[in-house]
């Protein structure tokens, strides 16, 4: 790749980073008006805004975790197998830690609607609604992922 192909790349990953963290914001704040008074401030609606970009651009992909307990699991399974007996990471397809990220936010965050009040300190609605932008900015502004989407191909 030449130089002008990588800036204009990296101008497009900025410009989509902070569209997330924008609409994140603004989900965050309408969904939950009782908060006005308390500063959002932070980077965890843009930051998720591009782990579920992540999910709709590469499904199929695998990321090693550093997993202690699966570790601990796997030990007799090798042992058996005659496999290697330790690995420090795992390889596990990307898409379960992102849905367990989304699930693990939407839960709080409907408590937060419900009850108006952030829980812990954390702004798990901004978390969502980032996670949720993606989907407004990918699907949206890329018609052609939306069409190859709900043609049933891969992205």
């Amino acid at each position: 790749m030449d130089a002008q192909t990588l800036f204009r790349e990296g101008v497009i990953a900025v410009l989509f980073y902070l569209t997330a963290g924008m609409i994140a914001n603004m989900g965050s704040e309408l969904l939950n008006p009782s908060n006005s008074d308390l500063p959002s401030i932070g980077a965890s609606g843009a930051i998720s805004g591009i782990m579920g970009a992540y999910l709709i651009l590469f499904p199929g992909a695998r990321v090693n975790c550093l997993w202690l307990i699966g570790s601990i699991i796997r030990v007799p399974i090798a042992g058996i197998r005659g496999q290697d007996l330790w690995h420090w990471t795992i390889p596990i397809p990307a898409f379960i830690l992102l849905i367990y990220f989304a699930i693990s936010n939407a839960l709080p965050s409907f408590e937060v609607m419900q009850q108006g009040s952030d829980v812990g300190g954390v702004n798990t609605l901004a978390h969502l609604m980032g996670f949720l932008a993606c989907l407004l900015v990918l699907l949206f502004v890329r018609k052609d992922l939306l069409i190859r989407f709900l043609a049933g191909r891969s992205l």
